[in-house]
């Protein structure tokens, strides 16, 4: 007599100890479903929030280009603040500067929109008194 593969002496007891129709993967999945942790949602919306800022953030500090083409889409201009992208926006490329009697204007950013300019220059060659009245500067 040719002895059993062990296999089918361990598949002979499970038979003769657990029934055919047994079921216990319904039992072992609910199990692991029961042990998964969902995320708040308060908590996963500050997540996914913090997670576009700072690939925002990442862009902006990566590549200019990618900064002002994100700026342009949000309707953010640095320097200048939010503008309207309703209408035509016109933007100041260059600074440019101005002197003329000893007053010395530079304007260094600047933008148009349909509701409101906006400039950022700086003056020189002029001053308060103690009146209130401006007075130009003159050197000799």
């Amino acid at each position: 007599m040719k002895p059993k593969p062990y296999r089918e002496v361990l598949d002979g007891a499970a038979r003769e100890a657990v029934p055919d129709d047994l079921r216990l993967f319904p039992a072992i999945a609910a199990r692991i479903e029961k042990g998964k942790k969902t995320m708040n949602p308060r908590l996963r919306f500050a997540m996914t929030t913090l997670l576009v800022l700072a690939v925002l953030a990442a862009g902006f500090l990566a590549a200019p280009g990618v900064a002002s083409a994100m700026g342009r889409l949000l309707g953010y201009l640095p320097g200048i603040g939010l503008v309207d992208q309703s209408g035509t926006i016109r933007v100041l490329e260059n600074p440019v500067q101005l002197e003329k009697n000893g007053i010395h204007i530079m304007v260094e950013k600047g933008s148009v929109d349909s509701e409101r300019t906006v400039l950022l220059y700086t003056l020189e060659g002029i001053h308060q008194d103690s009146s209130g009245r401006w007075m130009v500067v003159t050197s000799i």
